[in-house]
């Protein structure tokens, strides 16, 4: 484990759980744990410098694809240059669970 981020709710919406960033070889993940929670969809998970929303410099690792438990997504690199997770409500355009990667 590389960094890891406690996930928090953000804009009245609920969330909870663990991500990490994994180095396993020569590939990099995000893992969040089997107690990730999130209480609504149409997220996108992006690795970011900033809680506020989302710019063309962060990197989206894609659509969310369970509101809960285990689940990984591939990095291109070991997001050294980003601050936070933000899970992305697409339909609304806000952050709705955040964690600061430590």
């Amino acid at each position: 484990m590389l960094r890891r981020a406690a996930i928090g709710g953000a804009n009245g919406h609920s969330a909870g759980g663990t991500a990490e960033i994994v180095r396993t070889g020569a590939t990099h993940t995000l893992e969040f744990s089997s107690d990730f929670r999130i209480d609504t969809g149409s997220i996108d998970v992006y690795l970011a410098n900033q809680t506020n929303g989302v710019t063309g410099a962060d990197m989206n690792l894609g659509n969310l694809r369970s509101l809960s438990g285990a689940q990984s997504y591939a990095m291109p690199n070991d997001g050294s240059g980003y601050r936070y997770v933000l899970l992305w409500c697409r339909p609304f355009r806000v952050p709705i669970g955040i964690g600061e990667l430590r």
